[in-house]
């Protein structure tokens, strides 16, 4: 995601304004978005970058949709990039799928880029390995023909 956005920006077409919607992996320590904003500040040369949030622990993409904020802020601010974070273990892969479709079909009617965030296996729910749960995005990846951030 870093690596794409500076690139963007050799050629002249950096992502200026940016939404994360995830639950407490991209919130946390602060949040990913603040880390990326900060990350862009100091480029040479510097990068602004507003990085908006749409964030609720615990909540799968399926559950993000049905509390409807997310959407209504992909629908009411223009985002050059929306980021995707699902917690594979807490869901399943068929929501993930079926739901990252809503999102990225949502994304793109507002002519914003998306982009899924891949997240990790962890031992309290061990029920899927970081290969399935990398296996999953990349086939999503593909199928929705989005870019995975890892």
């Amino acid at each position: 995601m870093v690596a794409a956005a500076l690139a963007q920006a050799a050629a002249g077409q950096a992502p200026r304004k940016i939404l994360f919607v995830g639950d407490s992996f991209t919130y946390y320590q602060n949040g990913i978005y603040t880390h990326l904003e900060r990350l862009a500040a100091v480029a040479t040369p510097p990068l602004v970058v507003t990085a908006d949030k749409s964030v609720f622990g615990a909540a799968s993409l399926r559950r993000l949709w049905d509390l409807k904020e997310p959407v209504k802020a992909i629908d009411t601010a223009t985002y050059d990039v929306v980021v995707l974070q699902e917690d594979i273990p807490e869901t399943t892969i068929g929501d993930f799928r079926e739901y990252a479709g809503k999102f990225v079909a949502e994304a793109r009617k507002n002519h914003a880029r998306p982009v899924l965030f891949m997240a990790w296996a962890y031992p309290r729910l061990g029920w899927i390995s970081m290969a399935e749960i990398a296996q999953a995005h990349r086939d999503a990846g593909k199928e929705l023909n989005v870019d995975v951030a890892r």
